[in-house]
């Protein structure tokens, strides 16, 4: 058996080999779960919005946009007031939308009221609303108790990056990383020295 560390190639190719095992067992894991996440989320949305204290908001928008759009275009004075009546409705959401960004911190900004032109701003809203409350529930989830599994793949993921850089000999390396990737039910073939004897020939 050799006594030497292990080379820096070696480090990281192994280094590079097990993030992606494990980033393949924590997407099989993860892929479990996205359905119950995704359908919690939806039953979440009404109550979302009621706790955002947004929902009038919305209809105003929504109603402003329906009446901005139902207008002929050639009727400028009408158009321009309708205009405004939206930018208000707009502006008084966006205020609320920018402080419980902030607060919960959402990746999702409020769409430009530039898209209410295009009679797409209230669906757009929605979306992104929905986006920020499926990252919200998601979050949760890995709080809970289902999520144990993703997080024991995480520490084992862990351990092995810190065999893979400590300074215990290579084979020391390589047979602590096969324990751990057998421990957390990852297929990975790491060569023994048995493996490299039949490869070269025998003894």
């Amino acid at each position: 058996m050799t006594h030497k560390q292990i080379s820096k190639d070696n480090r990281i190719y192994w280094n590079d080999k097990i993030e992606n095992k494990f980033d393949e067992k924590k997407e099989a894991v993860e892929s479990l779960f996205l359905d119950e996440i995704s359908q919690n989320a939806e039953k979440q949305y009404p109550k979302f919005l009621k706790v955002l204290g947004i929902g009038k908001d919305l209809l105003l928008l929504e109603e402003a946009q329906r009446a901005y759009n139902d207008f002929v275009f050639n009727k400028q004075k009408t158009e321009n007031k309708l205009w405004f009546k939206l930018c208000g409705a707009y502006n008084a959401l966006e205020k609320k939308w920018g402080r419980w960004s902030q607060s919960r911190k959402w990746e999702k900004e409020i769409p430009s009221i530039d898209k209410a032109k295009d009679n797409i701003l209230v669906e757009g809203i929605h979306e992104n609303l929905k986006d920020n409350c499926y990252e919200e529930v998601k979050k949760a989830f890995y709080k809970s108790a289902k999520s144990k599994e993703l997080q024991k793949i995480e520490a084992w993921r862990e351990q092995a990056k810190d065999v893979l850089h400590s300074d215990m000999i290579g084979s020391e390396v390589l047979k602590t990383l096969q324990n751990i990737c057998k421990q957390s039910n990852i297929a990975i073939s790491i060569p023994t020295e048995s493996t490299l004897k039949i490869k070269q020939g025998g003894e």
